[in-house]
């Protein structure tokens, strides 16, 4: 299969920006509306183990179990280039949302490559709030207060 590891990387990033190009988005319409001091960050993250040691993934990047299960059975699969796609959010809040996506890949019979890339974007948001018409009521007060 790929013998060298500018190979193998080259092979796995093009594989990712395939992926991300699925994860292109466009703020909203009304977003200065809504949303003031617009942030973002993103990683990328790259990891090579043996598939002996593919649980490690999941205490080293965090996977939530549905992705190391299907880590898992590319372990199983022989002779062939396997990419398992994933994608998972790991915090949303009112301000914040953060989301991981990447491929699992098999080249060679003796590791698993999982490349991933993890996207935070946040802001600040805007009170919305409208004014509200009323009207004073003496009268009910005043006859409360006689009574």
């Amino acid at each position: 299969m790929l013998s060298t590891p500018e190979n193998i990387k080259a092979q796995i990033i093009n594989k990712l920006r395939e992926e991300a190009q699925k994860y292109i988005f466009e703020y909203p319409t009304n977003t200065p509306f809504l949303i003031t001091n617009l942030a973002s960050s993103t990683t990328i993250t790259m990891d090579k183990v043996e598939f002996t040691q593919i649980e490690n993934l999941k205490k080293t990047h965090n996977f939530p179990d549905d992705v190391m299960k299907s880590f898992k059975a590319i372990k199983y699969a022989k002779n062939i280039i396997s990419y398992e796609k994933f994608t998972f959010t790991t915090k949303k809040t009112q301000t914040s949302i953060e989301i991981v996506f990447g491929i699992g890949v098999r080249l060679d019979e003796k590791y698993f490559y999982v490349a991933y890339v993890k996207g935070n974007s946040s802001g600040k948001m805007i009170q919305q709030f409208g004014l509200q018409p009323y009207k004073k009521c003496w009268k009910i007060l005043q006859d409360e207060k006689n009574e």
